[in-house]
C-alpha cells in the first residue's frame, strides 16, 4: 500500500510497529505444555461450520500457540448440515 499511495516509509513504519506488537503478544503466550484448547464454530444463517484449518481465525490461534480441539476429528463428521 505504501508504494501505491507514495508513502513507503510510513507504511513500513506502521508494519514494523504492528509486527512488534504481535510478537510481544506471542511472547506472552504459554509454552506448549500449557497450550489452551479451543474450537471455532462459525454460524451463518441456518448453517454452523466447525473451522479446522486454513482460516484467518485458525492462523491467529496457531500464532498464539493454542491447540485446536477439532483437528483430530474426521472432517466427514462435520460434513452433514445441522440446522441451527
Amino acid at each position: 500500500m505504501g508504494k501505491i499511495t507514495g508513502n513507503e516509509p510510513k507504511a513500513e513504519e506502521v508494519v514494523n510497529k504492528m509486527n512488534s506488537e504481535i510478537n510481544q503478544v506471542i511472547e506472552q503466550t504459554p509454552d506448549e505444555q500449557e497450550m489452551p484448547t479451543y474450537a471455532i464454530l462459525t454460524v451463518m444463517g441456518d448453517t454452523a461450520i466447525v473451522e479446522q484449518s486454513s482460516t484467518i481465525a485458525i492462523d491467529i490461534a496457531d500464532q498464539l500457540k493454542l491447540r485446536n480441539a477439532t483437528v483430530s476429528i474426521d472432517s466427514e463428521a462435520f460434513a452433514r448440515i445441522y440446522p441451527v
